[in-house]
Parts: structure tokens; C-alpha cells; sequence
């Protein structure tokens, strides 16, 4: 074989020294998971699946040193069927470890931040067919599986296995000879000086482990082999990007209704405690009728000038509202739709003029108590039920539990008040009552002619005062002046 190389410049298949083996990719390969794909090269196959989860999911670490967790696990599997082989099958061998270990660190480096994508992930690598660098077909289907189940890596991250034959001087040991071999076979492996594990994107190396045969690699050869296998890994890669682009995007619909979701939203300071509840009642509610995960992120104190505002543009004074944010994760569409719609609901002040649908939640004789989705509660009056103007008995109209769309009329610290009445037309013909003034009670003691008017006289005149119209006092001092003279 090493002799084929440097006679003929060709390998034990057939190929060139820098050619790449036939290449097949494909995503989407199992419906049902998160995101799937299969990545062939020559006799190597892998089948990887992504699995994603919330932040609670991360693998926690034991370790004295290094991360205390975290958010992508990858396991690589190499069953005995890859390479023609019935033993028994025991736990996982060192080489299964060190491979998905290499494989893991190197997709590690494309997955954004927490901040970016609150997730967890899992990936299983699967063998099915092994001859050759099936760790490094382990990292291009991961890679493809993590854009389908919309994981938003910027750039797939293909891998390749690069290979050394080398003749020496036996007196001092330089290398005289040598051929370097892009995407080396089982064969290859065995037979050759090196196998130089190489991951990246077109842009740079994420991952690298090299195993070699000789007491060392020259480093110009080193050098050399970069070049080699970033050249085969572009070919890779385009054979990657040519079954799936780009990582799949929820809001072109690409991304399958059973893979988990995430959404952020903004809440008012003032409007955590109503979301929360007493003793968590609240936001556990939202959590169990849901199936979603809610955490609450809650701003820190600002320092706020003496003046209570903090400075704006060109010496103009902001008030500072501080905010804070809720963070939801689902494990499905339908889920994250009914959470965010909860918790935007309680999220969102209820505005004059708004019209809702609330629930009855208590019957008085002059109205109803009515909730809100957002958890506002309010009064409708039985004068704004309908616009008819007829008594009705509440208890006949809306019963406890039952909705009822309304408009909201006054908020306040007087209350919130709604009107049925108002979310529709008025009747053709209809004419508001007219509000008349209130009378007010006579004054005085006693009854008949008298009543109202102290002890007695004419209505206007009597007692040596005026009165107005309605029968109240207009100068109430000018009977006590003259009493007072009088008895002078």
C-alpha cells in the first residue's frame, strides 16, 4: 500500500491522494424526533438525532475544576454490526468515550450562547456503518441534525480525517518522504503513520485530536496537512449545506409542531407579584394547565437620583420604569401558544376602551364580578348590561362561571368597571335618559305647612330669611342677626 502511494500516487480504492471518498447527506431522515439527519462517506455512516430541552435539563458536573454543567451531550455509539462483528455487547468502550468526547467539543464551539438559546441539547451519534474516521461522520451529522431541530448554529461544522506515509533515513531518523492522504479508510488507518482528526467550519478549526505512529510529526508537515484537509473539508461541507442550508426557523414554519419552543417576554415591575401569585398560585396554575416552564426574571434596583428621575438626552429627565422578563419554555407549538397567551395577558395593563372577555366570578343584586384573562378584576353594573332599560334580575342573565364579552369603561383606583351594553350598537330609536336633579330633603322639624321651614311664616320669607327655590336657606345668618337684635 505505502508503496502504491509513492510509485503511482494512488491508494488501495483507486483514489487520488487528496480525493474524497462519495459523499450523501440527508435531514429529516425520522419525523418523529426533534431533528434527525444521515451522513454518508464511502463506507462510513452515521444516523444522528437531536433531542432539546429546557435549561433544567443541562448535565450537571462533578468535577474540582472546570464547568459545573453543561448544554450539549453528545453520545457517540459504534455497535459490533458497523464492522461486520457479533461479540457481546457490553457498556461503552474507551474508544466510544474518547471519540464522542472529540466529536461533543467540537460542536460545542458552533452552539450559541444561553442568552441567545435558552436550550439544552442531546445528540446520538449512531454507527451504522463503519470504514474510517466514523467519529469525524459523527460531527457532520450532528451538525445537520442540529439545523433541523433549528438549533441556530451560524455554519455547519463538517469534519474530516487526514492520513500520513512517510519514508526515513534509519541512520538519523528524518522523514526523506512523505504523502499526505485525504480521508483515510480502515485500511489506511492501520497500515499508515497517522490519523489527524480535523473539525471545523470553511471559516476555522473547532476541534482536532491526531494519533500518530512515529515518535513525532515534523511540524512543516503538520502545516501541511491543515491545508489539506480544510480543502476536504469544504467539500464536505458542501455536501452537508446541499441537504439542509441553513438551521430551520419557527417563524417560517419549519420547524416540526412537536419539537420544544421558547419565547421571552417584557413585564412591568409592578405587574410581577400579580403574575407570580399568592404563595406561586399563579404562575404554577399557568405551568400545569399548560405543560410549559415559566421563569421570571426580576430587575435590579437602578440608582435613582435624589430628584427620583435619571438624566435623558440634551438634559431632558426620564423616569426610569424599571422592567423585568419572563422566560417561557414548551415542549410543543401548542403549548408556548397557550403560555405566552396567559402570560401576555397579565403582562399587558388593561387599557379604557379595551374590549375582553371575562368570566363571571361573583353575583351581586346590582351586578357582576367579572375577571379578566388578565386576572383584572372589575364590576359590571346591571345599567350596562343591555340598553334596555327594564329591570332585570342578575342572578336570570349571567350565572357564576359564565363569560361575557365586555368593554372596559374605568380603571383607576376607584376601580375597574366594564359595559356589556357598550361592545354593541344602540337600538334604532333609542334615546338616552335624561338625568334629572336629585331633591333634596326639606330642612327643619315638624310636618305640614310648617315642615322645612323652622317654626313657621311664609315659605320665601318666613323667619326673616330667604329661601331658595327648593326650599334650602340662602341667607341662614340673617334670621340669627335679626333674633339677636330683637332682644337687644
Amino acid at each position: 500500500m505505502r508503496d502504491r502511494i509513492f510509485e503511482k500516487g494512488t491508494r488501495v480504492d483507486g483514489r487520488g491522494l487528496n480525493e474524497v471518498r462519495s459523499l450523501a447527506a440527508s435531514a429529516t431522515v425520522l419525523p418523529v424526533t426533534h431533528g434527525s439527519s444521515l451522513f454518508e462517506r464511502g463506507n462510513t455512516q452515521t444516523l444522528a438525532t437531536a433531542t432539546i430541552g429546557s435549561l433544567n435539563d443541562v448535565q450537571r458536573l462533578d468535577a474540582p475544576v472546570g464547568p459545573e454543567n453543561k448544554r450539549l451531550m453528545l453520545h457517540y455509539a459504534f455497535p459490533s454490526f458497523s464492522i461486520d462483528e457479533t461479540p457481546r455487547r457490553g457498556g461503552l468502550s474507551r474508544r466510544e468515550i474518547g471519540h464522542g468526547a472529540l466529536a461533543e467539543k467540537s460542536l460545542a464551539a458552533a452552539l450559541p450562547g444561553s442568552e441567545a438559546w435558552p436550550f439544552a441539547v442531546r445528540l446520538n451519534a449512531e454507527t451504522m456503518e463503519s470504514n474510517g474516521s466514523s467519529s469525524m461522520a459523527a460531527v457532520c451529522a450532528g451538525s445537520m441534525a442540529l439545523m433541523d431541530a433549528g438549533v441556530p448554529i451560524a455554519e455547519h461544522v463538517g469534519a474530516i480525517s487526514v492520513g500520513l506515509v512517510t519514508e526515513t533515513d534509519e541512520a538519523t531518523g528524518d522523514v526523506t518522504k512523505h504523502a499526505l492522504l485525504a480521508d483515510i479508510m480502515g485500511l489506511e488507518d492501520v497500515l499508515g503513520d497517522m490519523d489527524f482528526k480535523i473539525a471545523g467550519t470553511r471559516g476555522g478549526v473547532t476541534g482536532i485530536q491526531l494519533d500518530c505512529k512515529p515518535a513525532g510529526i515534523p511540524l512543516a508537515i503538520l502545516k501541511e496537512a491543515l491545508g489539506v484537509a480544510k480543502r476536504a473539508r469544504g467539500k464536505v461541507i458542501d455536501a452537508m449545506e446541499a441537504a439542509i442550508p441553513r438551521a430551520r426557523r419557527d417563524d417560517l414554519g419549519e420547524i416540526p409542531e412537536n419539537a420544544p419552543r421558547f419565547a421571552a417576554l417584557d413585564i412591568d415591575a409592578s405587574l410581577i407579584g400579580k403574575l407570580i401569585g399568592t404563595g406561586g398560585k399563579t404562575i404554577k396554575e399557568i405551568q400545569q394547565s399548560t405543560g410549559a416552564t415559566i421563569s421570571v426574571d426580576q430587575p435590579s434596583v437602578p440608582s435613582v437620583p435624589e430628584n427620583g428621575v435619571s438624566p435623558g438626552v440634551a438634559g431632558v429627565s426620564l423616569t426610569v420604569a424599571p422592567r423585568g422578563r419572563v422566560g417561557i419554555f414548551a415542549p410543543n407549538k401548542k403549548a408556548l401558544d397557550l403560555a405566552v397567551e396567559r402570560v401576555g395577558a397579565i403582562a399587558t395593563p388593561l387599557a379604557v376602551g379595551a374590549v375582553v372577555d371575562a368570566t363571571v366570578i361573583d353575583v351581586k343584586p346590582f351586578g357582576w364580578i367579572l375577571r379578566t384573562p388578565g386576572l383584572d378584576e372589575g364590576m359590571l353594573h346591571v345599567t350596562e348590561y343591555q340598553w334596555d332599560a327594564k329591570r332585570i334580575e342578575t342572578s336570570d342573565y349571567l350565572p357564576l362561571g359564565a363569560t361575557v364579552s365586555v368593554k372596559v369603561t374605568e380603571t383607576g383606583p376607584g376601580g375597574t368597571k366594564f359595559s356589556r351594553r357598550q361592545t354593541t350598537e344602540p337600538p334604532e330609536g333609542y334615546k338616552p335618559r335624561e338625568s334629572l336633579p336629585r331633591p333634596r330633603a326639606p330642612l327643619g322639624r315638624g310636618a305640614g305647612a310648617s315642615a322645612g321651614r323652622g317654626l313657621g311664616g311664609n315659605a320665601n320669607t318666613g323667619g326673616g330669611f330667604v329661601r331658595n327655590p327648593d326650599g334650602t336657606l340662602k341667607r341662614p345668618l340673617e334670621r340669627i342677626k335679626q333674633k339677636s337684635g330683637s332682644e337687644e
